[in-house]
């Protein structure tokens, strides 16, 4: 239970540390050439453990494969694009809404039950977000975050995440989850590859991995491995205390945005604390 613990907890700095990286990785650049370096290099990265699988890849599983992978791309492009353009303080929190998306699409498609504590959780999530607007009430808080380009990006690619993981939801069951994880970068990776190609930005790519190798090769490796310890810590405790446990990688994003980037989070962590609590309750 101890190295469940540990998987767990580095799985909360890695996916808080994520954030941090990508923005670096992405300032100032395209979104798409960083963003095929963090799904080429995390595909790659993966590569090693592929050894220890022997299982086979059905060709069933390429059709969920290609749909996710085109929709995880369109989430990670506005997903870079909000990192890239806003303060991570701000724009980490938001990635919770994902979760909120989560449940809204699985109890349309696929009928599960709202409870009341889930409805709980739905106000918390909305309140925590309308408090990163800082206005003077509820309305003009919303108001001001609809009004930010980069908390709508995240916003946007909350949905889309949502929407992969509903796919992933079909799509995975009797499947290995390393070659999963291995064919979702790995797709990602080519969707970005053609649009790069088709916006003739190859070179900029390939100038971005020369001028930021470190930085890329990090980003793509906690990528890969923070979702290998998920892997892990879900073999041994339920999701429904792992999922929302990883969630706590925002206050983490919202501390380090506070020391690295010297970002004011003096109105920004409660907001976060509290939607960290309203994803807690869509677990109940």
């Amino acid at each position: 239970m101890i190295l469940v613990n540990i998987a767990l907890l580095g799985r909360i700095f890695l996916l808080g540390y994520e954030k941090i990286v990508v923005k670096k990785l992405s300032n100032g650049v395209r979104s798409e050439s960083s963003a095929f370096l963090y799904f080429f290099i995390a595909a790659v990265s993966l590569i090693p453990t592929l050894v220890f699988v022997s299982d086979t890849i059905h060709l069933k599983l390429f059709i969920p494969l290609i749909i996710s992978s085109i929709v995880y791309g369109v989430a990670y492009l506005f997903y870079i694009k909000a990192l890239s353009s806003g303060e991570a303080s701000l724009i980490a929190p938001l990635y919770n809404l994902s979760l909120l998306f989560l449940l809204l699409l699985t109890t349309i498609f696929l009928g599960e039950k709202l409870s009341l504590a889930k409805m709980g959780g739905i106000l918390l999530l909305l309140y925590g977000a309308s408090l990163l607007g800082e206005g003077e009430n509820l309305i003009v808080s919303m108001k001001n975050l609809t009004q930010n380009k980069a908390s709508l990006y995240m916003v946007i690619a909350s949905f889309f995440i949502a929407s992969g993981r509903v796919i992933d939801g079909y799509a995975v069951g009797g499947v290995n989850p390393l070659i999963y994880a291995f064919g979702i970068n790995l797709g990602i990776s080519m969707f970005f590859l053609i649009y790069i190609l088709s916006a003739k930005s190859m070179k900029k790519t390939i100038a971005l991995f020369k001028e930021r190798p470190k930085i890329a090769i990090l980003s793509g490796t906690i990528n890969s491995y923070s979702y290998l310890l998920l892997v892990f810590a879900f073999t041994h405790i339920d999701v429904s205390i792992a999922e929302p446990a990883s969630m706590l990688s925002t206050v983490v994003t919202v501390i380090l945005a506070h020391f690295i980037f010297g970002e004011n989070i003096g109105k920004r962590l409660i907001p976060a604390i509290i939607m960290v609590c309203g994803v807690w309750l869509l677990f109940l």
